[in-house]
């Protein structure tokens, strides 16, 4: 049953605050500045009751946006929790919004976590270790939605957490370069993975959050400025395809940016474009990895691949971006055949 209490605020004013119990045993409270207001509300709640035990209406909240329910999450935490772990955990929601925008609470599937969850460690570079703890953190948060209401069933405990596992190289082969570009639809979207493949960049340095602008492009020299990890600029030369495609949009209506693309966005065209394609890789740091390759089996010094690729050590480039498949291993181990006997 709903209460009605008169109170006094500290300037001496009259309030009149509804408690009661929800379906699910949790205590709520709201004030009013009116008694006929109040009294209506309560009866509002008791009839609510009823049409909720004879199975007429849903006991659940309002479907908030996401964005909605971390503002009152925060108002939550405030009271629980202290605040460098308000600080760390607002950064996880926050990523959490970026990725998914302002959709409503009772949208929010395992597919949609499961690629997120890939997303920040394959796109943001975040360990294994730091995805299971934002794994932990989006598990309490969900968990506190159903106790109150908000939600019938916590979304991400069909998600696995991620495991410390070492990370897999995936390379494109030729073969499914072409599959995947035969999928963009988009001359955009096109030119950007061609730009990623003829460039090496990573996923931010040709976009205009770095910025890359066209003061990065100089066609007489052939050349792009790319602003790297650490904000260390390095210079890349273009060979014939980027060249074109840099020339055609500089003509087109691209005045300020070459590539004005949301990156979130971009991320979710572009594992669209794979699964098209049935092509097993997940980040846009597969494409570089392909450029790497591709130029190291050519015939590219590693030196010279490394400062394309920006490494400030050589080994980086050894370690994360070479993938020898055992018929390499095999024509390897061959070579003295004919040499000792």
């Amino acid at each position: 049953m709903a209460n009605i209490h008169e109170i006094k605020t500290k300037a001496g004013e009259t309030r009149y605050k509804v408690d009661w119990y929800a379906m699910n045993g949790v205590r709520r409270r709201k004030h009013f500045k009116d008694k006929k207001m109040a009294v209506r509300f309560a009866k509002e709640i008791e009839v609510k009751k009823m049409r909720i035990q004879a199975g007429l209406e849903t006991s659940l909240e309002p479907n908030l946006t996401l964005t909605e329910m971390v503002k009152e999450y925060k108002k939550y935490m405030a009271n629980q929790k202290d605040p460098e772990t308000i600080r760390r955990e607002t950064s996880i929601y926050n990523a959490l919004e970026v990725f998914l925008g302002n959709i409503k609470i009772r949208a929010i599937n395992k597919v949609q976590l499961t690629h997120y969850l890939e997303y920040r460690q394959v796109e943001c570079d975040i360990s294994s270790a730091t995805a299971a703890t934002e794994h932990r953190t989006l598990k309490a948060f969900f968990n506190t939605l159903v106790r109150y209401n908000y939600l019938q069933e916590n979304p991400i405990l069909a998600v696995q957490a991620p495991r410390n596992l070492p990370k897999e190289i995936i390379i494109l082969s030729d073969d499914e370069v072409k599959e995947f570009l035969s999928k963009v639809d988009s001359s955009d979207y096109r030119d950007l993975f061609l730009m990623y493949l003829h460039t090496g960049a990573r996923r931010g340095e040709i976009l205009p959050q770095r910025p890359f602008t066209w003061d990065n492009v100089n066609f007489k020299r052939r050349e792009i400025t790319l602003i790297g990890k650490k904000r260390v600029p390095r210079i890349v030369p273009l060979d014939d395809v980027a060249i074109e495609i840099l020339h055609r949009r500089k003509f087109e209506e691209h005045k300020e940016f070459p590539f004005n693309f949301n990156y979130d966005y971009l991320y979710k065209k572009y594992l669209s474009y794979l699964k098209a394609a049935k092509v097993n890789a997940t980040g846009l740091h597969s494409l570089r990895r392909s450029y790497a390759s591709k130029l190291i089996e050519s015939g590219v010094d590693l030196l010279d691949v490394s400062k394309l690729m920006g490494h400030q050590d050589y080994k980086v480039t050894i370690d994360h971006y070479i993938k020898i498949n055992n018929e390499k291993l095999h024509r390897a181990a061959g070579v003295l055949n004919d040499v000792w006997k």
